[in-house]
């Protein structure tokens, strides 16, 4: 049933090889997408592990030298002791600023990346302490501890994003780790010695929480990814009168606005190339081919080219071309870039629009 009703729906609003198509579209563009192959999807996955495990190995000494301060004159200047330690762990935040493992850049994914990894696998350490039962735990618990493994392992399998897929699921991780974490306080007791990573451990998730405020109230996709500030707003393109973005951002999409409206193309059927997808929402075109983003690796060139065959036998072979003049840097994007420009050529289209962003080719007036 799990497979059986999806794989009907699919058949019945897309085709009864629909379903297959797709599987073969997947493996065919490994071919030259090596990021988008099982060994290059681990891969990127393990050497992140990797890279923020590297990073954090600066805790052990921070943590056995503030043991070693509270195994001195025991039970004596604890409070003290305290204060040093927590300015010790300021120093380290400051440190990681320094070395651009955190950043102020609240507009782009640096800001908060490093970090949340680090609460991942410090998730992943507590989750595998409770599942083995060393926390003394009932067998719901263990499962709710090895629930905690099985998400942040298996999650950001099939995705070449790294380990963002595990960043979206902390909204049920981290609820746990948390309980997980106060269980482990609770069964090593209270003792000044253990001071150094329990602060350790709660410093990371402050500032996870901290920096992800900013980023979340900072952070727009795409937009402004570059810095660029985000303090104008179009009064004239009806689907993003009250979007916030940048100042090149409104200029240009209100010159290609009112192209569209003085030659009557609202709405009308267009090809999209060059990262520009949102095109078609923000002016309301319709897609000429099966997909409105036909720059990503996962769409070959071959489909690519039969697709625009199709269009060329159809009753519309001179359908509306918008590209975008920020050609995206994936793995074949220049054979299909080549296919397009073959295919303006073999039309006789024109340019009867370009702007600093944006080319607009038609077909013979």
């Amino acid at each position: 049933m799990g497979f059986g009703i999806p794989f009907v729906a699919i058949s019945i609003t897309y085709g009864k090889n629909a379903y297959f198509d797709m599987i073969r579209s997947l493996f065919g563009m490994t071919s030259k997408a090596s990021d988008y192959t099982a060994g290059g999807m681990l891969s990127v996955i393990i050497e992140t592990y990797v890279d923020t495990g590297s990073k954090m190995l600066i805790f052990i000494p921070c943590i056995a030298a503030g043991m070693i301060m509270f195994s001195l004159y025991k039970n004596k200047y604890i409070s003290v002791k305290k204060v040093l330690y927590v300015m010790g762990l300021m120093v380290l935040i400051k440190f990681f600023f320094s070395r651009g493992i955190l950043t102020r850049n609240y507009y782009y994914y640096d800001s908060i990346f490093q970090i949340a990894m680090m609460l991942i696998i410090l998730s992943l350490i507590i989750a595998v302490i409770g599942s083995t039962g060393l926390l003394n735990g009932s067998r719901q618990e263990q499962t709710l501890s090895f629930s905690i493994i099985i998400i942040v392992l298996i999650t950001p399998l099939g995705s070449n994003n790294y380990t963002f897929p595990v960043l979206n699921n902390l909204f049920i991780v981290l609820p746990l780790a948390l309980w997980l974490f106060r269980r482990l306080m609770q069964r090593l007791g209270d003792r000044s010695i253990n001071f150094p990573w329990q602060s350790m451990i709660t410093v990371v998730i402050a500032i996870t929480l901290i920096q992800g405020v900013f980023f979340h109230i900072n952070f727009s996709f795409v937009d402004g990814a570059d810095g660029a500030k985000r303090d104008s707003v179009s009064t004239s393109v009806e689907k993003i009168k009250y979007m916030v973005t940048t100042e090149e951002n409104v200029r240009s999409l209100e010159e290609l606005n009112d192209y569209l409206i003085s030659e009557n193309k609202i709405g009308s059927k267009a090809l999209l190339f060059g990262q520009v997808p949102g095109l078609s929402y923000i002016f309301d075109l319709r897609p000429a081919i099966d997909t409105l983003w036909p720059d990503l690796d996962s769409y070959t060139a071959e489909r690519f080219a039969e697709r625009l065959e199709e269009i060329s036998e159809s009753d519309e072979p001179e359908v509306m071309i918008i590209c975008g003049k920020n050609i995206p840097e994936y793995s074949n994007i220049e054979a299909k870039y080549d296919i397009l420009l073959d295919y303006i050529a073999n039309h006789d289209y024109n340019i009867d629009f370009e702007s600093d962003r944006f080319i607009v080719y038609t077909g013979k007036k």
